[in-house]
């Protein structure tokens, strides 16, 4: 597993990995936005996302304890999925895995993960959220 020493290693490699993956992908930098904006815009295969990306020196616990959203990054996220229905999601470094959170409700300190998107590659976990959203796009029509 990588290990990321800072947020912005990580960034670069995310839109790195999408773009190999013919993905638009659009960096946003959001000092100069609006407040709880995401860092990365996605654009593939008919569908759009956004991407918060995070990292932590910790081991991936079970809860999303050791994920700081800043203020407004989760309603900013959450009000996305309920005005669009297409989820954004955090995806955070940790020590031992790298986790993607959709954005589909709000999060709590030790709220406990069920069922986590993970893996030990972007690759893993890019194929563990297309699974997901094929999930949850087979919910919806039924």
């Amino acid at each position: 597993m990588k290990q990321y020493h800072k947020e912005s290693q990580f960034n670069r490699d995310i839109v790195t990995f999408l773009r190999g993956q013919e993905a638009k992908v659009q960096r946003i930098e959001s000092g100069m936005t609006g407040r709880g904006i995401p860092d990365i815009y996605v654009a593939s295969d008919g569908l759009t996302t956004w991407i918060e990306s995070k990292r932590t020196a910790h081991a991936f616990d079970g809860t999303v304890g050791h994920i700081k959203w800043r203020p407004g990054q989760q309603p900013w996220m959450l009000e996305h999925y309920l005005k669009s229905g297409i989820p954004c999601f955090t995806l955070c470094a940790f020590r031992d895995c790298i986790l993607a959170l959709p954005m589909v409700r709000f999060y709590r300190p030790f709220d406990r993960i069920k069922n986590p998107i993970k893996g030990e590659t972007l690759l893993q976990v890019f194929i563990n959220i297309d699974h997901w959203m094929e999930v949850l796009n087979e919910r919806r029509k039924s």
